[in-house]
């Protein structure tokens, strides 16, 4: 009867064992799919960051290059010119302005000046360094000595301050 009872219940223990076994392979298949997908998650973060960091990089290559058009249009010319209109402006006088010799440099080329300017005080020697630097050309105040004019060849002059001032201006190399 014992033998009975196995064989008529034979097919359903079968089935049943073939079951759980099929049910073990899929959660093994599952198991190794979840961790493909994680890997995948991760992989289009990654990706996802890169592209942000690679959409940062263009806007600054945008950016410099803007720059480096805004740096590139000028000539020496321009750069004395701009250099007495600011003068005038603010009340300065140029006694001589003498252009050094170019610096080649990496990336750039440095073309200095070296200006004598006669000033009323020290605020318009201010307002000049100030205007200067807030130009749209890029302009580098290397160096300023100041000090009183030692001969005055008028004697409105007299008590005027003398300084010379060492300026740059730059200008980007093509890639």
């Amino acid at each position: 009867m014992a033998k009975d009872s196995v064989g008529q219940y034979k097919n359903q223990i079968v089935n049943l064992g073939v079951v759980i076994f099929m049910v073990m392979v899929s959660i093994n298949i599952y198991k190794g799919q979840a961790r493909n997908i994680a890997a995948l998650i991760s992989r289009s973060d990654a990706d996802a960051k890169k592209n942000t960091l690679l959409e940062e990089i263009k806007q600054s290559e945008q950016r410099m290059n803007s720059l480096r058009d805004l740096c590139n249009n000028k000539d020496l010319s321009s750069v004395i010119s701009t250099l007495s209109n600011i003068a005038s402006e603010t009340g300065i006088k140029i006694g001589s302005l003498r252009p050094g010799a170019a610096v080649d440099l990496p990336m750039y080329v440095k073309y200095p000046f070296e200006l004598t300017i006669k000033a009323k005080n020290y605020h318009a020697i201010g307002k000049f360094i100030g205007q200067i630097e807030n130009n749209p050309d890029i302009f580098i105040i290397d160096s300023l000595t100041i000090g009183l004019q030692s001969q005055a060849s008028d004697k409105d002059q007299e008590g005027y301050l003398s300084a010379t001032v060492r300026i740059s201006t730059i200008i980007f190399k093509n890639k």
